[in-house]
């Protein structure tokens, strides 16, 4: 039809659309609310933008009424980490002796995990949960940062 008549005319696509909403009896007319560039735009904010950079331009523009995917990721990083707590004693000794030997402890794994969480603008909390304790629900939603 487009090409018979004229390039004003309505495309198939658009009829089809409209066919079907008329058959679900809808005879609104206006545009539903739908993703992309809004219909209506706020003159106010938009001379702001303007202003503040004369170089702007209209994807920029876009580009700023747009939610970051990365602005809502929370990252969750677990690690044991291991220490050893032991306690030394400071001897003396005479010139040219060679200081007394001290028995050895025996070495303990203890950790504790860290875990710490973390967004696109920095930590968000970190915490210490000690040995033997797992990460389940309520840890989570109980952190205390």
């Amino acid at each position: 039809m487009c090409e018979s008549v004229s390039i004003n005319t309505v495309s198939y696509d658009t009829i089809k659309v409209w066919f079907r909403k008329f058959k679900a009896e809808n005879f609104d007319l206006e545009d539903e609310p739908r993703s992309g560039r809004p219909i209506e735009v706020d003159s106010e904010q938009l001379k702001q933008i303007i202003h503040q950079d004369r170089n702007v331009s209209s994807r920029t523009v876009a580009d700023q009424r747009k939610e970051k995917i990365l602005d809502r990721k929370v990252t969750c990083e677990e690690k044991w980490v291991y220490y050893n707590n032991t306690s030394r004693k400071g001897g003396w000794s005479a010139l040219g002796e060679s200081s007394g030997s001290v028995a050895r402890r025996a070495l303990t794994n203890k950790k504790v995990l860290f875990c710490i969480w973390w967004d696109c603008r920095g930590i968000i909390c970190k915490d210490y949960l000690k040995s033997g304790h797992t990460i389940n629900s309520a840890i989570y939603s109980t952190a205390t940062c």
